[in-house]
């Protein structure tokens, strides 16, 4: 298994201050507004943003369960190595979820930071 590169807190410290992210979360949103989506293997998204990104819908209730379950999983990890390798070690088709749901998260947070600003 690939080495992850480490994010030292200077690293993380040099972002401005999303207050309604914490720290983590905030350098994970930052880095996905530029396209640099640090939680995912650039070979996962590359393959994810050439699938559909509709086939979460419909998704099963109990796959629904399953994805939340693992958002709610990443919410409680600390560090960024920790968070890509859960994800990393997720079956395929679960790593696919898991992007399209963060997917939806970042768009969310996008909107409310953008409303905020108003």
């Amino acid at each position: 298994m690939k080495r992850q590169k480490a994010y030292p807190q200077e690293f993380q410290e040099s972002y401005t201050e999303e207050p309604f992210l914490p720290q983590l979360w905030q350098v994970i949103y930052q880095e996905a507004m530029r396209a640099n989506h640090i939680l995912f293997a650039k070979k996962d998204v590359r393959r994810f943003e050439l699938e559909d990104r509709m086939t979460l819908n419909p998704t099963p209730d109990d796959e629904l369960d399953i994805l939340s379950g693992l958002m709610m999983k990443l919410l409680t990890l600390a560090d960024l190595g920790s968070l890509r390798q859960f994800i990393s070690g997720l079956p395929y088709q679960r790593r696919k979820g898991v992007y399209l749901v963060y997917r939806r998260f970042l768009e969310s947070w996008r909107l409310f930071h953008k409303n905020s600003l108003n």
